[in-house]
């Protein structure tokens, strides 16, 4: 018996005649953790879309029109591909060769914290659907900087959370490079090989330390 998973449910949404809702699948994740009574009770959430680009080039979609259904993909679209960007070779050809998972959001609520449960989420959510996606990015958000429903807010208890922006997302980066996401230069966007991710997970459930606590 694992002491966390992530239950998850999958939608498609229709974005336009250029990007049929096929290329786009939206992923609700419910992170499960076991309390003291040896029962899985909801310690958190997490979203992400998985951007379907090997289809999209083979129906001769328009690689841009897969990313512009909402604003948090079109700024990815815009920082890989957009006016002055540039890519090195590796990530290059992870881009070229398979599809994309872009992590939106992930909270682990209060009393959950400080167990590694949001970075086990992660590398969950990547070995998951790494059959379908060979590179993930994120953007660095700190939560507490982001707004979500009253009884959402509660259970996070964000009012508790540091509230310089730096210095959260300092601690944020350095956190999700414990699981092996890489910093774009000069930006807020991280990345990983979803290999890489499903290796770590492995690794911890196999017994071995996971990272630190933060």
């Amino acid at each position: 018996m694992f002491d966390s998973y992530v239950e998850y449910k999958l939608s498609s949404s229709l974005t336009s005649k250029a990007a049929p809702e096929h290329l786009r699948r939206e992923i609700s994740g419910s992170i499960r953790s076991l309390n003291l009574d040896d029962q899985y009770e909801e310690a958190g959430r997490l979203t992400a879309t998985i951007l379907d680009l090997q289809r999209a080039a083979a129906e001769g979609v328009d690689r841009r029109a897969v990313f512009a259904h909402d604003r948090n993909t079109l700024e990815i679209w815009e920082h890989l591909y957009g006016r002055g960007a540039s890519l090195d070779v590796g990530l290059a050809k992870l881009l070229e060769r398979g599809n994309l998972i872009v992590i939106d959001k992930i909270a682990v609520y209060h009393k959950h914290r400080g167990r590694n449960l949001a970075l086990r989420a992660l590398a969950d959510t990547l070995r998951s659907f790494r059959a379908n996606c060979d590179l993930a990015i994120l953007k660095v958000y700190p939560l507490q900087f982001s707004k979500g429903s009253a009884s959402f807010d509660i259970r996070l208890r964000m009012d508790l959370l540091p509230r310089d922006w730096d210095t959260s997302r300092a601690k944020l980066k350095a956190h999700y490079q414990k699981l092996g996401f890489q910093c774009r230069p000069d930006s807020d966007f991280m990345f990983i090989a979803s290999d890489e991710a499903h290796e770590r997970l492995t690794t911890w459930r196999s017994g071995a330390k996971g990272p630190s606590s933060v």
